[in-house]
């Protein structure tokens, strides 16, 4: 029997998708606004920090508030914030005044619920998908939000070269949230954990991250999925300057690096499960590390353009996996009681990890050029798998019953 016979998975998976679509929607349309109030590059940078810096400052207070909440109440409270807060946005461009500073403002509150619902659905997930199947479910969950990115970022820019209005289009984000908040109100029972209510949040937040720093696993995983990450969240600024510089080809041309690397995610997503089960899991963190180097290296050397899509194709694959395996064995080790906290760690990282990224990337280019910025990446990517293959001890089944016993 499969996941997707699992009647709550399957809601589950869909709120999270239109959820997803709506935020990539935004996303876009946002980016739009701001180009057409003529905001600049100066512009764009205060559009990705407002979504990178409430990573910083909610993340582990909200996994510790999701703790000890009822985690279908707290997913349906940010979809319903969510929707209210595009449609006070709408009414304010409409009808006050349409500004930059109103476009930060919304994408700010707008990720400040991400950090709460993100942890509540993969806690919720531990509760309706069994122990085994979570490698298959959470290949699935990373194969929707590659595509609902990809889909929502395509059907957003078509329906604005349509000739749709952008006001329209935050319509369609909010009935997005709308829609999620339908399927979610029929996963049944609804699930509350079981910790302390007496303990405040701060505690609990404070609590969550000595968990983390005292389970040497997890650190340590924490400490390599950071490394790797401030490349992998980061590399599309890489590859934009790439594709301008060395292929001389416009942006508008984008498609083509996002169509490759998508779809190797979602193969490395869907492969993933059937890896996670067969193999020392820790292969499955230090190799996708090394071939992304490897494959960063090809671009230094200016292969032929249909060997560099390969590549990012390749590349795409093991980020897949990489990220399959990291949820996976998160779940599979970390008791119940710390699990959205963690997960709110790993939120914390997923969206914060970009900002030095984009920051580094972006001034080695500016300093040196991208060639060189390719063998940098290449190098740092060999750097992270040596690091991982020395901090991380065996990951075989046995080893993960023997940290789960600890911290249960």
């Amino acid at each position: 029997m499969t996941v997707w016979s699992n009647k709550n998975f399957l809601l589950l998976f869909f709120a999270r998708f239109v959820a997803l679509i709506g935020d990539g929607m935004m996303f876009i349309v946002l980016l739009k606004k701001l180009e057409m109030l003529g905001a600049g590059s100066l512009g764009i940078s205060f559009f990705y920090l407002s979504a990178g810096i409430p990573a910083f400052l909610f993340a582990i207070p909200a996994g510790a508030f999701v703790e000890r909440s009822r985690l279908q109440k707290t997913m349906i409270t940010t979809d319903l914030l969510r929707a209210s807060l595009v449609l006070c946005f709408i009414y304010i461009n409409v009808f006050i005044i349409e500004s930059p500073f109103m476009i930060y403002t919304l994408l700010f509150l707008i990720t400040i619920n991400d950090m709460f619902f993100l942890p509540a659905s993969q806690s919720l997930l531990r509760w309706v998908v069994p122990e085994k199947r979570r490698p298959e479910a959470n290949g699935h969950l990373q194969i929707a939000m590659m595509t609902g990115k990809l889909l929502s970022y395509s059907l957003a820019a078509l329906l604005i070269k349509m000739g749709f209005s952008l006001n329209a289009l935050l319509m369609l984000v909010m009935l997005s949230f709308i829609f999620s908040i339908i399927f979610i109100f029929r996963i049944r029972p609804f699930v509350t954990n079981n910790n302390d209510q007496s303990v405040s949040t701060l505690k609990m937040a404070a609590e969550g991250l000595s968990f983390i720093k005292n389970t040497k696993i997890i650190k340590n995983l924490f400490i390599v999925f950071g490394l790797a990450w401030i490349v992998g969240s980061s590399i599309d600024i890489f590859l934009i300057a790439y594709l301008n510089e060395v292929l001389g080809k416009g942006t508008e041309d984008l498609y083509l690096i996002t169509t490759f690397s998508l779809a190797g995610i979602i193969i490395g997503s869907f492969v993933a499960p059937k890896l996670y089960q067969s193999i020392d899991k820790k292969i499955g963190f230090y190799l996708p590390s090394l071939i992304f180097g490897l494959v960063v290296l090809g671009y230094a050397l200016t292969l032929p353009l249909w060997m560099l899509l390969l590549l990012l194709m390749m590349g795409g694959v093991v980020q897949g996996i990489f990220l399959t395996f990291l949820n996976s064995y998160l779940q599979e080790v970390t008791s119940q009681t710390y699990y959205a906290r963690v997960s709110s760690f790993y939120t914390l990282l997923m969206k914060g990890a970009s900002l030095p990224g984009y920051f580094l990337i972006g001034l080695f280019i500016e300093k040196t050029n991208v060639i060189t910025v390719g063998y940098i990446i290449g190098m740092y990517m060999v750097f992270v798998t040596i690091v991982t293959m020395i901090i991380l001890p065996s990951m075989k089944e046995n080893d993960g019953q023997r940290v789960r016993n600890v911290n249960y």
